[in-house]
């Protein structure tokens, strides 16, 4: 009940609010969190040195600003009830639409994939409210009424929400043409496969790559990266890799091929990177 009434008093303090002042509240609670939460600022940091060449001082500073733009990140899906095409055509630069677009006509669906960079959740809204057709597969909260909340603010812009696991789900909204928006970059059902990612071994999901080879439905990268003056939503055309033929073998080489984009965007916005687990193998 407690976390419940948390985040219900946190939807109306981030709607009430005007923006510059909850972005402010929602920086120093992360400059609180980061400075109590040693274990996840030390898998933070360890995880950006991989990244970056740059001394212990400076690795600090890199983390402190994950959990900044962590804190943006939940303030901004507080609020997402609020964004309308008004905001979007004023905050949010697009490059590639027409990829996903085009994609469309094919009728094999779409496997949009995403990963816990800039806000992945207002990047499945901001394509809802363009009229796409887009179902999130997202893992269930614990907490029931928790995880209603969740489920509501991604179906306020007309979403469809499937649970993790729901394999039938997934394929029926493919085979509707729609796209089926999935996280790419963290593994939560244990049945991962192990690609390079910055020179070291790291594990990922399968079930992208799985999903594609079954279905025919090709994966299209999107992100949406925060900016000063807003955001740049970035989509990317079709994953292309060598197909052999060896199931098992093409869904390592088609993971790694989409990891490859991953690890792109990753270096180029290192802070918005949202991990707070040991990411590597070693």
């Amino acid at each position: 009940m407690f976390q419940f009434l948390l985040y219900k008093i946190g939807i109306f303090l981030a709607n009430a609010l005007p923006r510059k002042a909850s972005g402010y509240i929602a920086i120093r609670i992360a400059d609180v969190y980061s400075f109590f939460s040693k274990e996840d600022f030390e898998s933070v940091r360890n995880n950006l040195q991989v990244i970056l060449s740059l001394d212990k001082k400076e690795l600090d500073c890199y983390a402190r600003e994950v959990f900044r733009n962590f804190a943006l990140y939940i303030l901004e899906f507080l609020r997402v009830r609020s964004l309308d095409e008004k905001f979007i055509k004023q905050n949010v630069k697009m490059v590639g639409l027409e990829y996903f677009q085009d994609e469309l006509k094919r009728n094999s669906g779409i496997i949009g994939l995403t990963a816990h960079i800039g806000n992945w959740e207002l990047l499945g809204i901001i394509m809802s409210r363009l009229g796409f057709r887009l179902n999130s597969v997202a893992l269930t909260h614990d907490n029931r009424s928790v995880n209603k909340i969740f489920v509501g603010q991604r179906q306020s812009a007309g979403s469809n929400v499937l649970g993790l696991g729901n394999i039938r789900g997934c394929i029926s909204a493919l085979k509707r043409n729609e796209i089926l928006a999935l996280v790419g970059d963290k593994d939560f059902s244990n049945n991962s496969v192990t690609v390079k990612f910055f020179g070291r071994d790291a594990e990922f999901p399968r079930g992208p790559a799985m999903l594609s080879l079954w279905t025919g439905a090709r994966i299209l990268p999107g992100f949406l990266l925060r900016e000063k003056d807003g955001f740049n939503m970035i989509l990317h055309g079709p994953i292309q890799f060598e197909k052999k033929g060896i199931f098992e073998e093409d869904v390592v080489e088609l993971t790694r091929s989409y990891v490859s984009v991953i690890e792109n965007i990753v270096r180029q916005y290192p802070t918005q990177w949202i991990m707070f687990r040991k990411f590597y193998k070693d």
